[in-house]
């Protein structure tokens, strides 16, 4: 046996005996400068020494461990953690097979939250990729849908992100400010129509009344029609009081009854409104009180209609309120005791029929 083999059996059991005592006072030795760590993951150092061969372990590492461009984190006890971690007040969540820490966007099952670079979990309003979140400021998960952020009203689609201009949203249609993706209230010009959205921000259709006007929108697109009637202050109900009940010197169920109660809705005095005979007489007693009388149509006037005419056979005539004035020249008029109906609305021209429009 040469002296080389003796040392080699001499020396085993030595380093088998080091080896042991190494593993049960600090879990994990270095053998051969080969790194060795523990089962549960503990990061170890060594130092050798040159003489002895001995290697001694340094104390166990704990907290953030960057390795191989991924990021752990290690416990007190040096073990590795996985999953969702509270750590000094942030939370983070570590791959549950890897243990690497997470960045980005991430499904806890029950909500969707995000990690920014340092792996902490954000809240409330954040611009990611251009594109504008919101995470709940107590829970971190992912907005969708409606939120109110205080100053404004914003819509988050199914991935998160802030929309913009015209939405459709549970067969709702909805307009965004294109820059701060404000929920617009009221009217809206879209190019190509102008509509309204009420409190709700959803675009509404047919006849509305807003702010005690009428209006009247497409019941397809919502677009406001440049026919339609638009009725100020609150005319047609005022119209159809003054239709049933009478008053200012008119009998009830009478055009002219129907036009003194809008015009009385106006502010117009009573003293004016009064005396002004029957509809066909309109324009000639007005002019005589010193109004304005022509036949150019405004918003606020009244109308007066020749007696004896295929439309007013009666020599009474007709008289009706004007509300608004059309691009191709026509105008619409809101009147009562047409065809027998307490309120009624058309769209028509001046013609031969028409006496006179009066100026109030």
């Amino acid at each position: 046996m040469s002296r080389n083999t003796f040392f080699k059996i001499i020396m085993i059991p030595f380093v088998l005996i080091n080896i042991m005592i190494i593993k049960e006072t600090t879990v994990s030795a270095n053998i051969n400068n080969q790194e060795i760590a523990n089962e549960h993951g503990a990061l170890l150092s060594q130092l050798a020494d040159d003489d002895s061969n001995a290697f001694v372990s340094n104390n166990v590492q704990n907290g953030f461990i960057n390795n191989n461009s991924q990021v752990y984190y290690y416990n007190n006890q040096g073990q590795m953690i996985y999953g969702e971690q509270k750590i000094d007040n942030n939370w983070y969540y570590f791959d549950k097979i890897t243990g690497a820490m997470t960045i980005g966007f991430q499904n806890l099952g029950n909500k969707t939250v995000y990690y920014n670079n340092q792996g902490q979990m954000i809240y409330g309003e954040q611009k990611i990729d251009n594109n504008w979140y919101y995470f709940d400021k107590i829970t971190g998960a992912m907005t969708i849908g409606f939120q109110n952020l205080g100053n404004k009203t914003v819509y988050y689609n199914s991935q998160g992100q802030m929309v913009y201009g015209e939405q459709k949203i549970d067969n709702n249609w909805y307009y965004f400010d294109k820059i701060t993706g404000a929920m617009t209230i009221g009217f809206q010009n879209l190019g190509n129509k102008t509509v309204y959205y009420n409190s709700q921000g959803q675009m509404i259709y047919g006849e509305q009344k807003i702010d005690n006007n009428w209006y009247y929108f497409d019941k397809v697109t919502g677009a406001i029609s440049d026919d339609s009637t638009i009725v100020p202050k609150n005319a047609k109900e005022a119209g159809i009081n003054g239709y049933n009940n009478g008053g200012w010197g008119y009998y009830s169920h009478n055009c002219t009854a129907f036009v003194a109660g809008v015009l009385s809705a106006q502010g117009v005095p009573d003293s004016v409104i009064r005396g002004l005979g029957n509809g066909s007489e309109w324009a000639s007693c007005a002019r005589n009180k010193g109004l304005r009388v022509d036949l150019i149509p405004e918003p606020g006037t009244a109308i007066s209609f020749k007696g004896g005419t295929s439309l007013y056979p009666y020599a009474e005539g007709h008289v009706a309120y004007i509300t608004s004035i059309n691009n191709d020249g026509t105008f619409n008029i809101i009147e009562g005791n047409y065809s027998g109906l307490a309120y009624h609305e058309r769209i028509i021209r001046v013609d031969s029929t028409v006496a006179g429009i009066i100026h109030f």
